[in-house]
């Protein structure tokens, strides 16, 4: 029970610091304008996608690793299960949208559903949320960058300190190649989260990135993806109505 409210603390906390070494990113230039470029980008985002991991929680000088599965099911839905490293389920936890966010096992005995909830955000900022194909775009000299608002009703959580708003806007940076390499979430005016996307390879046809690490300017947390297979051909459907195996 300690083990496991720790975890569920740990991936309830805000973002901190990488200093990750960038690396050379998939495909080379498609040749196309920015505008192209990203619109390219937007479709070629999976519709479904089942993905099995690594994870590693830093929160200072503490650190946590887990592994499990993501499924995703655009444009909001998705499913995690989690497990220790020697087995047996940590949690399970399910979204169907912003507000809807169910926990499944492990997780209800602490009686606290701020970590999953704080799980579910970094979630969403990582595969879900993008700004759409209108967004205003910047050139970079190695891609671009796509900017928008966000709506202001996804992602508050009540907290002991009171509410930890949502992200207002969103940066994307894109490659030439037409994957994306970073994105930068803001409050205010202020970067409150930023997820960096690195050593990308081909799976079932896509250009995945096989490490993801969310960091951000609020808390010392670090959040630390390493991707370990991917699955894009099956119908996610099922899945929500029963635990996928």
């Amino acid at each position: 029970m300690p083990r496991l409210r720790a975890v569920l603390w740990v991936l309830g906390a805000l973002a901190g610091c990488a200093t990750a070494s960038p690396r050379p990113v998939g495909p080379s230039s498609l040749g196309l304008s920015n505008r192209d470029t990203y619109r390219h980008y937007l479709a070629s985002l999976p519709a479904a996608l089942k993905m099995r991991h690594q994870v590693e929680t830093r929160f200072g000088d503490r650190a946590e690793v887990v592994e499990g599965f993501c499924v995703l099911f655009r444009p909001e839905r998705f499913w995690v299960r989690a497990s220790a490293p020697f087995g047996g389920t940590l949690f399970e936890i399910k979204a169907t949208s912003a507000h809807q966010v169910q926990l499944l096992s492990g997780v209800a005995v602490t009686a606290d559903d701020r970590g999953p909830r704080y799980l579910a955000r970094d979630i969403r900022r990582i595969y879900l949320q993008d700004c759409a194909a209108g967004a205003t775009l910047t050139a970079l000299r190695t891609g671009l960058r796509a900017s928008c608002p966000l709506a202001a009703d996804g992602g508050g959580i009540d907290t002991a300190r009171g509410r930890d708003p949502a992200d207002d806007a969103l940066a994307v940076t894109v490659t030439k190649g037409g994957v994306v390499r970073e994105k930068a979430f803001y409050r205010g005016g202020e970067l409150s989260a930023l997820v960096r996307y690195d050593d990308y390879r081909l799976e079932g046809g896509l250009w995945l990135a096989h490490q993801i690490v969310l960091e951000s300017h609020t808390a010392p947390y670090r959040l630390t993806i390493v991707l370990l297979d991917a699955d894009p051909s099956f119908d996610p459907a099922p899945l929500f109505a029963t635990a996928p195996e």
